[in-house]
């Protein structure tokens, strides 16, 4: 499991994700709350959660920006991650897998220059393609994975110099 902090309207909290056999398992660092969710051929999601996984939800999710909005129909949540720097975190510069996937796609090369925006990296995780996306105008100063490597949530994916030498994102 990869340590994660997801921000809600409740607070912050610490908790451990793990993808296995297609589902995303998700559980507070104190095992107190524990969610499974399963994509569907639909583009929808199933929600399990309870003490033995007995309530369940059809769910959707999307992404705007840096939030995770899902939305059961009556109500929805915004979940945000929380980027931690310092200690053990990734390099300043760095971009980071937003969860475990594979690399599909590598847009391109080290000592290209890009634009803030601009598309690096190609993941699928969960039948969903992730978009890793340069931050600032600079240069590609790292991409240590190839087409085919499995990464795992919080790993470099990709490392950019913003132009003019100013603080890397």
């Amino acid at each position: 499991m990869s340590g994660r902090s997801l921000k809600s309207a409740a607070g912050t909290h610490e908790v451990e994700a793990r993808l296995e056999g297609g589902r995303l398992t998700l559980r507070t660092e104190d095992g107190a709350t524990s969610f499974e969710v399963e994509p569907l051929l639909d583009g929808s999601w199933l929600l399990r959660s309870g003490e033995n996984g007995d309530e369940v939800r059809h769910v959707h999710v999307a992404k705007s920006g840096g939030t995770w909005w899902i939305h059961d129909g009556r109500s929805a949540c915004a979940l945000e991650e929380v980027v931690l720097r310092g200690g053990g975190a990734a390099a300043e510069g760095s971009l980071t897998a937003p969860m475990t996937g594979t690399v599909q796609e590598v847009l391109v090369a080290v000592g290209d220059t890009v634009t803030k925006g601009q598309p690096l990296v190609l993941m699928s995780a969960m039948k969903m393609q992730v978009e890793i996306k340069s931050p600032v105008d600079g240069t590609v100063t790292a991409l240590p994975h190839a087409v085919g490597d499995q990464v795992d949530g919080g790993e470099e994916v990709a490392a950019v110099e913003p132009a003019g030498g100013g603080d890397a994102a």
